[in-house]
């Protein structure tokens, strides 16, 4: 096996070889079996491998630049070079020519400040250059056949892993003050998650380890002791990190915890690894309806009705989807269990049983747990997404618990408790400081958050109502109605909709409470409602960022402070540039509908929501829009 031959493969290569068609409007999975050598992906589970590309040769690492839109790649030998093409290869040139037997490998690249690192194996070092391969720096000059390279460009620092140094490394982004922040043996492939502070390496010993990007308690996260891992993938995104096993060839991921290890793919020689995360819209509604029995979906404005579940049901209750893993759950009062299905309504499985009328129910993106409120025994519990684990939240003191949600911000929990005069409350998310919010109410039923305008709405009798979170200046919004049951917020068109029993409808106003509209009628008993993507084809998320790059970019990325989002547009227009979360929300309105004239433009995001609130680390999605094109950049806060 050639080592300088494979390496790693990411998707803007497969770009550049084979164009965006072959991108996948679903998460998959990409890598080289260097055997081939061969360009092969998967659905993130392992199913539906593909060859996507016969052959690939001299390649050792690449880079994205969205910015300037060119792919960057290292290339070991025949020659040894830095090059760069366009995302359909043409226009490929060499940058940096090197010396022969350099092995040029690991490759990041520095957006903010327009430079290309990469390591040389054999020539013991590490370097970098302008993105257009002027002005090359030796950063590094000695380091014992370095391997792998990534960068944090808010915090100004180079990592860099030495394979028979024995370590990994650390200096400021000009080579200065270079350090050894751990000790490993034979480490292989480094990988950054920015996001939670912390530093990833795989070694030919057989392990993947982690640690604090300062070089802080090591912590042994897959133990595959005496196998060779090759190429490292974090996605946190997802949550997920891949990596290849030389030894026992296969591709391998689990959580970044190192808890649920399972085999991706097996594969004869696995090198490069790059997983592709995914953007849903929310623009569809899934609801119950248990004067029917069967789960049901829409389009928002009412259109392209499906019936998703229509057998075995029994009063289905709250309804609430995991776009992330392709899955949608309900509460079934009539036979006191939770349910989930895939997204078109297939492979319906049990997730809990042995409960008593459960009733609200949500998925919360920041614990990946399951949350619900159980009338019968008035209790509020939570699960694992598959139903293991079950947890007492909160046991005493409810009457006859309903709807539920959480304020991802404050990370707190909201229910409504229906029994008569009926009231609200909060607590934190693991049950403990509850709190009864000062609000007198009328049988309510169900509670959402605007996560934007710092705001909570909720059903009662007749009526949709509204106040802040702490449940200071409630108003009504919207009277006259029949029994409004579970709602949720739009964030992208900033309405409301909720579902009404004795009505039989699904209506819809504005967030403050006009434009009232029905969206369904001539339903039986509406019940339960969630938001979520109207097909099981979600888009790629670098697809998106790849498309969306000629027009919207950002620096720093990632960032801490602030960063400059920078676009340009032909002719003069109203502009709209909002920022989501990774569950679709709307946090904040950078311009609403603004008029901009043709030409280039920056705007700077604080790191603030609506309510001037930092927002936490992660991945957030900012959104251009404004003509017929939407444009979406992926960007990361750090701590």
């Amino acid at each position: 096996m050639n080592f300088a031959a494979a390496g790693r493969l990411a998707l803007p290569v497969l770009l550049a070889t084979l164009g965006p068609s072959v991108v996948a409007a679903v998460p998959q999975v990409y890598w080289i079996d260097a055997d081939g050598p061969t360009v092969r992906r998967a659905n993130l589970d392992g199913s539906s491998i593909q060859d996507v590309a016969p052959t690939v040769f001299n390649t050792a690492d690449v880079a994205f630049d969205p910015a300037e839109g060119y792919v960057y790649y290292s290339a070991p030998n025949n020659p040894p070079a830095i090059r760069r093409c366009l995302p359909d290869g043409t226009s490929d040139e060499v940058l940096v020519a090197l010396e022969n037997d350099t092995l040029p490998c690991g490759l990041a690249l520095d957006h903010e400040l327009g430079k290309i690192y990469w390591t040389e194996r054999s020539a013991n070092r590490v370097r970098r250059a302008n993105l257009d391969g002027t002005q090359i720096e030796t950063v590094i000059p000695y380091a014992h056949y370095p391997f792998g390279v990534a960068l944090d460009p808010a915090g100004g620092r180079v990592y860099w892993t030495e394979q028979y140094g024995h370590r990994i490394g650390r200096a400021n982004l000009d080579g200065s003050a270079p350090e050894e922040i751990v000790a490993v043996t034979n480490p292989y492939d480094v990988e950054l998650d920015l996001a939670t502070g912390r530093l990833y390496w795989t070694t030919s010993t057989g392990y993947v380890q982690r640690a604090p990007l300062d070089g802080g308690a090591v912590e042994t996260v897959v133990d595959a002791s005496g196998n060779l891992l090759t190429f490292l993938h974090l996605d946190p995104y997802l949550g997920k990190m891949y990596w290849g096993d030389y030894s026992g060839q296969r591709i391998q991921r689990a959580n970044l915890d190192g808890t649920g290890t399972e085999i991706v793919a097996n594969v004869s020689a696995p090198y490069g690894i790059v997983a592709t995360p995914t953007v849903w819209p929310q623009d569809a509604i899934y609801f119950t309806d248990y004067g029917s029995d069967r789960v049901r979906r829409v389009r928002l404005d009412g259109s392209d009705a499906v019936d998703l579940v229509t057998t075995g049901l029994s009063l289905p209750q709250g309804v609430a989807t995991d776009p992330v893993h392709g899955k949608m759950y309900w509460c079934d009062a009539g036979t006191d269990r939770i349910q989930r299905a895939d997204l078109d309504g297939a492979g319906v499985e049990d997730v809990v049983s042995g409960l008593q009328i459960p009733d609200g129910l949500i998925v919360c993106p920041i614990t990946n747990k399951l949350y619900w409120t159980d009338r019968g025994t008035d209790r509020i519990q939570c699960s694992d997404l598959d139903g293991s684990n079950v947890q007492d939240l909160v046991t005493t003191g409810l009457s006859s618990v309903s709807g539920i949600a959480i304020d991802p911000l404050d990370v707190k929990l909201y229910w409504a408790e229906n029994a008569f005069p009926g009231s609200l409350h909060r607590a934190d998310l693991d049950g403990t400081n509850v709190e009864t919010l000062p609000v007198v109410t009328s049988h309510p039923a169900a509670v959402a958050i605007d996560v934007a305008g710092r705001a909570l709405y909720w059903t009662e009798a007749g009526k949709v109502r509204r106040s802040a979170l702490d449940g200071s200046a409630p108003a009504d919004l919207v009277t006259g109605l029949g029994l409004p049951r579970h709602l949720e917020i739009d964030h992208a068109s900033s309405r409301l909709l909720w579902t009404d029993d004795v009505a039989g409808k699904i209506q819809s106003c504005a967030l403050d409470g006009t434009q009232l509209e029905d969206l369904v009628a001539g339903l039986v008993s509406p019940y339960g409602l969630a938001l979520g993507p109207a097909s099981e084809t979600a888009t790629s998320a670098p697809d998106v960022a790849r498309r969306g790059a000629s027009g919207l970019v950002n620096t720093p990325n990632p960032f801490r402070a602030s960063t400059t989002l920078r676009f340009a547009i032909s002719s003069s227009r109203p502009v709209s540039l909002t920022v989501h979360d990774v569950a679709g929300r709307r946090i904040r309105t950078l311009t609403r509908s603004e008029p901009f004239p043709a030409g280039e433009h920056a705007v700077v995001w604080d790191g603030r929501d609506d309510a001037g609130r930092s927002v936490a680390a992660g991945v957030y999605f900012v959104s251009l829009g404004g003509d017929a094109r939407r444009r979406v950049r992926v960007v990361n806060r750090l701590r």
